[in-house]
């Protein structure tokens, strides 16, 4: 394709990005960090690093909880037993409004006791009286009632609203002391399940205790469920919440990037850029990269279809997408704003919104990140 083919979005750098080949070179590869992970899998509504840039705050979506106690953060939040953090009320939070939910933890139990509980801690829910829906609990070691034969136990409950026995799927093992798991609740309205460190431990019908879900008012409590069925003596980092049922291999792939620092990037060695698994044919019109990388163009205002990339320019519109891919805003030649998992976003004025699915999903997350400049071709 001709340079004059072109619509450059990228001011003074446009001849020399116009100019560069269309099949893809070796740049330095970028590390991903476990924020970019998170956030490429579908459905992510809220987020907490609970690390000590973030503290309480919500990186996602905006909710933000607030500290009561004294909670230690580091690369973790440190619950010492009389502390918790509180997120308010969102229907997010509520299977009964979202038809599922998924809650993902890094969770360490520094005292299996616990604190202010005799039987079992609640160290995480939403719930309160007559407004109870979902919680994770661990059992007192050397406590009363059933924890004499639960020790080491982890579950995770859903009650109806106005409480009683619930329906809750577990693990057992005898984690020693200070042992970090990624612990995941998947809940819809008719299955509960409990997964550990990305493998699937039990599940559990919410018929067996006639379960129906129900859209409580409580908040979410980090460290507690209520304050009056006990607190967390460990930590908590990354937890995550999602308003579907995540896969196997997507929380493996979460569970697979736990080491990676939370943000910011990590210049490797040389390697080919992603790109799509061959050259487009001559003459097919390709969105051009800042280093030389490209993608085929499927077309403007088109429906996205599967590995597509579409460039969307009706200003005031919206893209009509779905929450499985990225989204990025292009506006003089520089990326301004990247979308990811969510539905179809408005087209800004003076802008062009490239959105991808697929491989050209792929192509976006490597060489779109806000700040990227992007050479769109003429309509």
């Amino acid at each position: 394709m001709s340079r004059r083919g072109f619509l450059s979005l990228l001011g003074a750098g446009a001849a020399t990005a116009a100019s560069m080949a269309c099949t893809p070179s070796a740049h330095a590869a970028v590390t991903p960090n476990f924020r970019d992970v998170l956030t490429s899998v579908p459905g992510l509504k809220h987020y907490y690093p609970l690390d000590s840039a973030n503290q309480a705050r919500d990186v996602v979506g905006g909710v933000h909880g607030t500290v009561h106690g004294s909670v230690a953060f580091g690369t973790h939040a440190r619950f010492d037993g009389k502390s918790y953090v509180e997120i308010p009320d969102h229907d997010d939070f509520s299977v009964a409004t979202r038809g599922a939910l998924t809650v993902v933890a890094f969770n360490t139990i520094d005292d299996w006791r616990g604190a202010g509980a005799s039987e079992y801690v609640h160290w995480m829910g939403k719930g309160s009286a007559g407004s109870h829906e979902w919680v994770f609990r661990h059992y007192v070691q050397g406590g009363t009632g059933e924890a004499s034969s639960r020790q080491y136990r982890t579950s995770f409950y859903h009650f109806n609203t106005s409480g009683g026995l619930g329906a809750g799927s577990y693990f057992q093992d005898p984690d020693a002391a200070g042992t970090e798991r990624m612990v995941a609740g998947v809940v819809d309205t008719t299955t509960i399940s409990m997964w550990k460190d990305a493998q699937l431990r039990d599940s559990d019908p919410l018929s067996g205790y006639s379960i129906k879900p129900g859209n409580g008012s409580a908040p979410v409590r980090l460290g507690t469920r209520d304050m009056t069925t006990g607190f967390l003596v460990g930590r908590l980092r990354r937890v995550a919440f999602f308003d579907r049922k995540l896969t196997q291999a997507e929380l493996k792939r979460i569970y697979d990037a736990r080491n990676l620092p939370e943000s910011g990037s990590t210049t490797t060695a040389p390697v080919a850029p992603v790109g799509p698994a061959s050259p487009p044919a001559s003459g097919t019109p390709v969105v051009r990269s800042g280093t030389g990388s490209s993608f085929p163009l499927k077309g403007f205002d088109v429906s996205r279809t599967a590995d597509s990339l579409v460039a969307y320019t009706k200003v005031g519109s919206t893209t009509g997408t779905n929450q499985y891919g990225t989204e990025v805003v292009v506006r003089d030649g520089r990326v301004v704003s990247v979308s990811r998992s969510r539905p179809g976003i408005k087209v800004p004025t003076g802008s062009i919104v490239l959105s991808g699915h697929g491989t050209a999903r792929a192509w976006l997350d490597a060489n779109a990140k806000v700040g990227a400049s992007i050479t769109v071709p003429q309509r």
